[in-house]
């Protein structure tokens, strides 16, 4: 007798156990940043040998990555010195972590470091224009500002949302 009632305390505790995991809370899913998707006109400055050189209306595009927390930045039209021709430069794995000490809703703060950016659907960039490193920037619903070095070069970008 005492054997089963030991059996039915020791099924009740482990059905109490299960019911109790069941009211753990799921880890919520990372949300995509919300300037995915977006497309920023604007200058796009190179300086190489401490000379700059201007390059206007470079559309950039926020691009989803499968990373929580990480957006692609897609520069259309880049060229790095005239005789190359216009190309189309992503920058994948840009960390965009939401801004808590800029007032503006949806902004983000881009960072990056030891990226290898890849041209014309895929190719990886030439060495000269490889990795990218010391990448700082904001994004908002509005606006985009960001600089890095560039292999041997530095590019800062300041456009505003295509409307």
């Amino acid at each position: 007798m005492r054997k089963i009632n030991f059996l039915a305390i020791l099924v009740l505790a482990s059905s109490v156990t299960c019911v109790s995991c069941k009211k753990d809370k799921p880890i919520p899913e990372p949300e995509k940043p919300t300037v995915v998707g977006k497309i920023y006109v604007g200058t796009a400055t190179l300086t190489m040998d401490q000379s700059p050189t201007s390059l206007e209306n470079i559309e950039t595009e926020i691009i989803e990555t499968n990373y929580p927390d990480t957006v692609q930045l897609i520069l259309k039209g880049i060229q790095f010195t005239p005789a190359m021709p216009k190309i189309d430069i992503t920058i994948p794995s840009v960390f965009a972590e939401r801004a808590t000490d800029i007032n503006t809703p949806n902004a983000y703060i881009l960072s990056g470091n030891n990226i290898i950016p890849t041209a014309m659907g895929g190719i990886p960039a030439p060495d000269p224009f490889k990795p990218i490193n010391d990448l700082q920037g904001v994004v908002t619903e509005t606006s985009l500002s960001v600089s890095m070095t560039v292999g041997t070069l530095t590019l800062s970008y300041d456009g505003t949302i295509k409307e």
